[in-house]
């Protein structure tokens, strides 16, 4: 089972620095001003490294400390650092570059001489930076070259590459400074997705761990890991001793490299420089205060971890430093080459004393004594004045601690610190506490320090302490603190939830109550009303917005007015929230709903008559209302003709007519053609649901028309030729129609005859129900 693990915590944190450092500005270019300390210029001589080459000793917090070297390539000539063969390299412009005469592929190796791994020297990272010219196809053609076994060109061991084209980091052997394992033929060794993209100027790093299952690399660009390989079969190294460099393909390409660091790491043996300018400053009857220049870890480099501070009536020799006493409650060591100070206390009135100090790094290596400074204290010391350092007219939240705790301090008739005298702290006034009890007892410390933290109660009020210290002038003090509001809590509905309105009008105010957590109204928190769902808002400058923050009243109350959906039947979802509530669950939601189109009225129009064929002198009208009795505006209403006889305002059988402001939709009717009764439906529905009363139906009487000379009969009954004899009745049949075939009765009629000594009897009634009169004619 294949194992590829990354670079275990413990030790990312020691490489951070190392990857911090590869992509900042060049390390020449940070360290070339400060001047060496003397621990690194003999680790210099020791290593036998150029005056050209960087070196850095960083102090570690524990107890190892990591050094590397770094060839920054600022001169004109490789020189005798690196193992290389010079007809093909060169330097150019700060970068290690390829000679024209390197024309083959991966033939061209350079080891780094002056830094290898040994017993008692353990590399365990190996960087580059890309040169400022370097492309993409450059960058895949160049390679660490890792525990090679011989520091010259010819050299065998690891190279390690990201290959962009592939999107991988790669591991193959070099045999002899070639790339040929085999004639012709490569050796890799493993093969891993990349996470990466190496561009010109990044820092390419090689962390190396030769672990008892196999050899890791680390790979990582700036501070990005890139890729994990391995070597389970440890071809190399061959024994304790390798060395590291760069493997370049050649062929003129892009790919120079720069800054190239070796970083090991070895156990901190170099303790910390001795403190030479310690001095006594200041003193009272029962204490000192010292001086000194704060040294480092290494010499004066990095951060000492504790020091120690000794001191004795009779002179210290370094010999007997650790028979002296030892000073309690010293500080933490300030950062090197700073300034600082300590007091020590305790001591005896009008006696002379001798202080000297040590040291000390996280490895436990210690400095040499410092020199010896002198002091005496004053005369006995007497408590004389109790005075206020801070923490009085604080303001805070209810149920809380103030942030600071009220400090007074105690002191002597030399105006010094006074250590052990009591001091009284008393709630006098309002809900407050100490430590769980209105007065808590305190005694001085060292520096004459008396200090409580004062806890506020439920309610918001003033308070009123007072400190104390029997027989000191400026006793008692008197205190004073705020106990505030808490942070909103709690919101409650008031009053405007689950309400039912009018499209488009105001509902009632929506109304929350905003309290803390001890039930505190608060005044003036901003109160968010946010309406998430439905399409109601909030008036806000002639238009509306969903969102609308309101300011709670003396009574915590946070009011505003909702203007309703214009969609009927809309639920509408309001979330209330105050602003500054610490948890997310402080908030409640209000539901609104528009009313839904309701009830539908016959407003005009019905029970007309009129001659058949002609339009009714009124409208037919209707009225709408919602469920909350307000008119129901541009709602669709339908007329539709009953039957086959008459049309509608559009000269169809049916037609959509939308209701005005006040809930009227209304059109014109005209009649059929048929004498009689006639029928228009109107109805309106909301979705599926018909409106109470839908459909509604208007009747209207079609009335005959004027008669027809054209359809209209007269037909002689009784025959054609009668004789003149004054006695003999021709009996005259009418039927009378109009103009569409209409019977037309309850007509009167009157006949009109020509000739001499004719004289007709008119019909004695109107026309029937048939449309039939009846007269008779003599002569």
């Amino acid at each position: 089972m294949r194992t590829c693990n990354r670079v275990s915590p413990g030790v990312i944190l020691l490489l951070w620095a190392s990857l911090a450092f590869a992509t900042s500005d060049s390390p020449s270019e940070q360290k070339q001003s400060q001047i060496e300390q003397p621990h690194v210029t003999a680790l210099r001589r020791e290593l036998g490294l150029s005056p050209h080459l960087l070196l850095e000793w960083l102090p570690g917090s524990n107890s190892v400390d990591t050094l590397r070297v770094t060839d920054n390539f600022n001169r004109a000539e490789i020189g005798s650092d690196w193992g290389y063969d010079p007809r093909y390299w060169r330097i150019v412009d700060g970068e290690l570059w390829q000679t024209p005469e390197a024309m083959y592929e991966w033939r061209y190796l350079a080891v780094f001489k002056p830094v290898f791994n040994e017993p008692g020297r353990t590399i365990h990272s190996v960087s580059y930076r890309w040169g400022k010219n370097a492309d993409a196809l450059g960058i895949r053609e160049g390679a660490h070259a890792l525990m090679i076994d011989d520091p010259s060109e010819n050299g065998s061991g690891y190279w390690l590459w990201h290959r962009n084209n592939w999107n991988q980091v790669w591991l193959w052997i070099i045999k002899y400074g070639t790339w040929e394992y085999y004639s012709r033929q490569g050796k890799s060794v493993d093969q891993q997705p990349a996470n990466a993209d190496p561009q010109a100027g990044d820092v390419v790093t090689a962390y190396i761990r030769n672990e008892p299952d196999a050899v890791y690399f680390d790979y990582y660009v700036n501070d990005q890991w890139d890729a994990t390989l391995q070597d389970p079969s440890k071809e190399f190294p061959k024994d304790n001793t390798w060395y590291a460099g760069v493997f370049i393909h050649g062929e003129q390409l892009n790919n120079q490299v720069d800054d190239f660091t070796i970083t090991w790491t070895q156990s901190d043996a170099v303790p910390p420089a001795n403190i030479t300018d310690l001095a006594a400053i200041d003193s009272s009857s029962n204490a000192v205060t010292l001086q000194w220049t704060m040294t480092g870890d290494n010499g004066n480099d990095g951060n000492a971890r504790n020091l120690e501070i000794r001191y004795s009536t009779s002179p210290i020799a370094s010999y007997e430093f650790t028979l002296a006493t030892l000073a309690v409650d010293l500080p933490e060591p300030a950062a090197s080459g700073q300034k600082q100070s300590f007091t020590i206390t305790g001591l005896q009135a009008g006696t002379h004393y001798y202080f000297a100090m040590r040291v000390f790094d996280e490895a436990g290596n210690g400095s040499e004594m410092s020199n010896l400074a002198e002091a005496t204290t004053t005369g006995q010391s007497v408590a004389q004045r109790l005075a206020l350092l801070s923490g009085c007219d604080q303001s805070g939240r209810v149920g809380e601690t103030l942030a600071l705790p009220l400090v007074v301090r105690v002191t002597d008739q030399d105006s010094l610190p006074f250590k052990g005298k009591s001091v009284q702290f008393a709630v006098t006034s309002g809900e407050a506490d100490f430590e769980d009890s209105r007065e808590v007892t305190v005694t001085t410390d060292a520096n004459g320090l008396a200090s409580a933290n004062l806890t506020l109660g439920t309610q918001p009020q003033n308070i009123k302490v007072e400190i104390r210290a029997s027989g000191l002038a400026g006793s008692p003090i008197a205190c004073a603190a705020t106990a505030l509001p808490g942070f909103p809590a709690e919101v409650a509905i008031v009053s405007g939830n689950e309400q039912r309105v009018s499209v488009n009008n105001a509902a009632d105010p929506l109304v929350v109550k905003v309290a803390d957590r001890y039930q505190n109204l608060l005044a003036n928190q901003p109160v968010t009303f946010r309406v998430f769902s439905g399409r109601g808002g909030f008036e806000n400058g002639g238009s509306l917005t969903t969102q609308k923050q309101i300011l709670s009243d003396n009574l915590g109350l946070a009011s505003v007015t909702l203007i309703a959906s214009d969609v009927y039947g809309d639920t509408m979802k309001i979330a209330v929230k105050p602003d500054s509530a610490l948890s997310s669950a402080v908030q409640d939601t209000f539901t609104v709903v528009t009313a839904v189109p309701h009830l539908i009225q016959i407003a005009g129009g019905n029970e007309q008559s009129a001659a058949i064929g002609t339009t009714l002198p009124q409208p037919l009208a209707v009225q709408l209302w919602d469920a909350e009795g307000e008119p129901l505006k541009n709602y669709p209403v339908v007329f539709k003709i009953v039957g086959e006889e008459g049309r509608l305002a559009n000269g169809l059988k049916s037609i959509s007519v939308s209701t005005s402001n006040e809930g009227f939709a209304q059109t014109m009717w005209t009649l059929g053609t048929t004498a009689g009764l006639q029928q228009v439906a109107a109805e309106a529905h909301f979705g599926n649901q018909a409106l109470v009363n839908s459909p509604l139906t208007f009747t209207a009487t079609a009335v005959s028309g004027g008669v027809s000379a054209l359809l209209s009969q007269m037909t002689l009954v009784s025959g054609s030729v009668l004789p003149a004899d004054s006695q003999t009745a021709a009996i005259i049949s009418l039927r009378l129609l109009d103009d569409f075939g209409n019977i037309i009765s309850g007509k009167e009629v009157e006949i009109q005859v020509s000739g001499q000594s004719n004289f007709i009897i008119q019909p004695e009634s109107p026309t029937d129900s048939e449309g039939l009169a009846t007269a008779e004619l003599r002569s």
